[in-house]
């Protein structure tokens, strides 16, 4: 099984989308935010979950879908079941253009990267190391931290995005009377109360678009299927509309394209569209051997698009032109993933 999987991998790395390269030196040299895993570590992690997924079926349970509120939860906590703290995977800046990674020290395993703020010298991240799952505002030049989100003793927060003018608009758990719940609130400035944006009932993965105008988010349907919505923040009133089956949207730099993940077939893969949902079509060609594309991030120049591919419980970086004319590996010797660029 090891060995299948290890040649799997091996084709992973190798596969391409289109036959046109992407050079390394085409590449922005900003640093892209990611999940770190050593190739033992991501190797180990896929056994436990194969293992896992077998046990569950010998006991006529079904196949291990986690939740997706649970799943983000156990790994902002870093206590996911059965699952040792070096396999949560840790903070780590990529550079494009020396191929560096650099781990960040200052979290602990878990941690999930959500945003960058528009000089990129802070870093919106998301992890439990004070008690429970809190947004946290990391200065990369001074290796600082800081809490981003205040709030009562024993909120949660599982992700956030930092607006132009500096706010930010987070996810905040909560239990109600119909169990766990997540709504979007938005902090306030200059002292005033935190904005609730919207009801729930399971809302995350906010992205604002570049103008501060419109945030783009994951909700579901009443049948539990994940939809991208788009609310008009400046608006008092305005209700979310939904624009898109799929999740993870982010805007491009100048705003006038959303890339996505989408369920086609089997698997995710990437899509995109224009902000109000118009236009919408599939970003180049699906990676043959991989079951999913997912965590798209467009880099800060609009041209590429970095995400995780997945293929047999292994999680790798790769990196997609924005046109979809070429795809490749982009992080080597290494699983990763929830790349933020």
């Amino acid at each position: 099984m090891r060995l299948l999987r290890v040649l799997a991998f091996a084709a992973l790395a190798g596969l391409t989308a289109c036959a046109m390269p992407l050079p390394t030196e085409s590449l922005p040299e900003t640093p892209l935010a990611f999940i770190h895993r050593t190739s033992a570590q991501g190797r180990d992690r896929a056994d436990l979950l194969q293992r896992r997924r077998g046990e569950q079926a010998k006991s006529g349970k079904g196949v291990m879908k986690l939740n997706e509120l649970e799943n983000m939860l156990g790994r902002i906590r870093g206590i996911s079941k059965d699952m040792k703290p070096e396999l949560q995977g840790r903070l780590a800046l990529y550079h494009p253009r020396t191929q560096r990674v650099e781990l960040i020290d200052a979290f602990i395993p878990g941690a999930l990267p959500c945003d960058w703020s528009q000089d990129r010298t802070r870093l919106l991240v998301a992890s439990g190391q004070r008690g429970v799952p809190r947004l946290f505002d990391y200065s990369v030049p001074r290796k600082e931290v800081a809490q981003a989100v205040a709030g009562p003793p024993g909120a949660v927060q599982i992700s956030g995005a930092y607006a132009p003018s500096g706010r930010v608009a987070y996810a905040d758990v909560r239990r109600t009377q119909a169990g766990v719940e997540t709504m979007l609130w938005m902090t306030g400035g200059g002292g005033a109360v935190a904005r609730q944006l919207t009801k729930g009932p399971r809302d995350n993965a906010v992205r604002w678009s570049p103008d501060g105008k419109v945030i783009l988010f994951e909700g579901v349907l009443s049948n539990g299927a994940p939809v991208i919505k788009a609310l008009d923040v400046l608006e008092e009133h305005s209700e979310p509309r939904v624009i898109a089956r799929g999740r993870e949207a982010r805007f491009s730099p100048r705003g006038d394209w959303v890339v996505y993940s989408r369920e086609r077939g089997p698997g995710w893969r990437l899509w995109r569209m224009r902000p109000d949902g118009t236009g919408k079509t599939a970003l180049g060609h699906a990676v043959q051997g991989l079951a999913d594309e997912r965590h798209p991030t467009i880099s800060p120049d609009g041209q590429y698009v970095a995400y995780m591919a997945e293929a047999n419980d292994r999680q790798q970086i790769r990196i997609r032109a924005m046109d979809g004319s070429g795809d490749r590996l982009l992080i080597e010797d290494a699983d990763g993933t929830m790349p933020v660029w």
